[in-house]
């Protein structure tokens, strides 16, 4: 127990994957300090892919060993869509922005903008065109951020549509000026990390 402490403060990463499994760890740790770990290892400073794969696995398995934890908070799902957005496990993200959503109501716009993102993968999207869209306006009409409106300009563009197009491409000029993005929504003691 003290060397994986030990590992983790000094963010030695490649020796926790060398000698560690991820059920390993999981039972090594309380679920808060999973959570935190994961992280860490996610925005590794090298952005390392191992390390961030690593980090997606150890959230699949907290999950599953921490149920009731995990389900007390949409959050949770929330940020293990980050993770497989970050490692480009495109269905994997979508899936777990859709659990989250199933877990708070109303749907907060940015989750709504996440799951809408969703129509941008390979193959055959999770989520249409159209999909995205109604989500997209739904989700501006309660928060405007740079990342609703640039994709729902994109949207506008990509039907031909140049009149909303460029009223978007205005609403999108006015919220940059103001810096205004999308809400963070990984659990809040991750925050102070």
């Amino acid at each position: 127990m003290k060397n994986i402490i030990n590992l983790i403060t000094s963010s030695n990463w490649n020796s926790i994957l060398e000698g560690y499994n991820v059920k390993d760890v999981v039972n090594l740790l309380p679920f808060k300090e999973l959570i935190i770990l994961a992280y860490k290892m996610l925005y590794n400073g090298d952005w390392d892919e191992e390390v961030q794969n690593y980090a997606v696995k150890l959230l699949y398995a907290v999950r599953e060993k921490y149920q009731e934890e995990w389900n007390s908070s949409w959050n949770f799902d929330a940020f293990l869509g980050n993770a497989c957005n970050i490692t480009l496990k495109y269905d994997e993200r979508y899936t777990a922005y859709k659990k989250a959503s199933e877990k708070v109501y109303p749907i907060p716009p940015s989750l709504m903008v996440l799951l809408a993102k969703c129509y941008i993968s390979p193959g055959t999207p999770p989520v249409s065109q159209e999909e995205a869209e109604s989500l997209l306006r739904e989700a501006l009409k309660q928060e405007r951020t740079i990342e609703g409106v640039s994709l729902l300009k994109r949207i506008c563009e990509r039907k031909k549509d140049m009149e909303q197009a460029e009223y978007w491409d205005k609403v999108l000029k006015e919220v940059e000026e103001k810096n205004l993005h999308i809400h963070d929504i990984q659990p809040s003691f991750l925050k102070d990390l």
